[in-house]
């Protein structure tokens, strides 16, 4: 007997397997939310059961959600989008590092055995979407307009009308003041990771627990890599 069954393959099993994500860490009472959202019920409720941290839902809001879907209302989530912000943080820093100009302060090697990110990639972002915006790749002077016209094209009409949003991301995108800067692959990179270079790239390449990741203290995740962590660690 012959079984046929249906297999997503490209975007749309990517989407199906975020989706999977997002149900794991939900703890909707009567039936799963289908736009994949996290909120901080969520969050509070995985911190206890899982780790036995007891904190309120206004503190993941101001802390864990900060800049993501964090705030003072209560239809704050953390959605599908945000969660492929959060997994994409190590191939941004990578893509920063190998991809700007060598004069760049960006620029840099890869930590050892880390592995490099597709060629061009973060360069091939940039050009898709000044072509979906502008009508082609050239680069245009990044002004609040490109901004708000950006953010239209992909459908983010609230975040179009932000101004107070758009001159920070002007201010990310241009560290060094210039009077006309322009929407160029060095700016595109100092905007990604003006928020995220905090994060270490050798965590690619270390042997941690969940434990680990989520209680240690910030002067334990600087040990040297190869060095035995004793129990008696210090704990958060």
């Amino acid at each position: 007997m012959t079984i046929h069954f249906e297999r997503p393959i490209g975007a749309s099993a990517d989407l199906h397997e975020l989706e999977y994500i997002s149900a794991l860490h939900q703890t909707c009472p009567k039936q799963v939310r289908k736009n994949g959202s996290i909120t901080a019920a969520d969050i509070r409720m995985l911190l206890t059961s899982r780790y036995g941290v007891v904190v309120d839902e206004d503190t993941i809001k101001t802390t864990v959600m900060s800049g993501l879907g964090g705030g003072d209302s209560e239809e704050e989530i953390v959605d599908l989008m945000e969660v492929v912000s959060l997994l994409l943080i190590p191939t941004i820093l990578k893509c920063s590092r190998v991809e700007t100009d060598k004069k760049s302060p960006l620029s840099g090697p890869l930590p050892e055995g880390v592995l490099p990110p597709e060629p061009d990639l973060m360069k091939r972002i940039l050009k898709m979407i000044l072509e979906d915006v502008t009508g082609d790749a050239i680069p245009k002077r990044l002004d609040k307009e490109l901004i708000a016209r950006i953010f239209e094209a992909f459908g983010e009409m609230d975040l179009s009308r932000d101004e107070e949003l758009h001159e920070k991301m002007i201010e990310a995108a241009n560290p060094s003041g210039c009077k006309n800067p322009v929407l160029d692959l060095e700016a595109f990179a100092n905007g990604l990771v003006q928020d995220i270079q905090e994060y270490d790239l050798k965590n690619e390449i270390r042997s941690t627990t969940n434990f680990d990741d989520v209680l240690l203290t910030r002067n334990m995740s600087e040990i040297v890599d190869d060095q035995v962590v004793e129990p008696s660690r210090e704990l958060t």
